[in-house]
């Protein structure tokens, strides 16, 4: 059972870790899209306001 639980936390992890990649590609892809402004402090909850 601890195997399982440490395996769980594992892929909990990595996929918050892909979860942030994706917010940060995102916010630069709005970026250059001219969705935001150049010197906005895109990222976390602002970010993610936009899809």
């Amino acid at each position: 059972m601890g195997s399982s639980q440490r395996g769980i936390q594992s892929l909990e992890s990595r996929v918050s870790g892909l979860e942030m990649a994706l917010d940060e590609l995102s916010c630069d892809l709005a970026v250059s899209n001219g969705r935001v402004p150049k010197n906005s402090s895109c990222g976390g909850e602002s970010c993610s306001k936009l899809r």
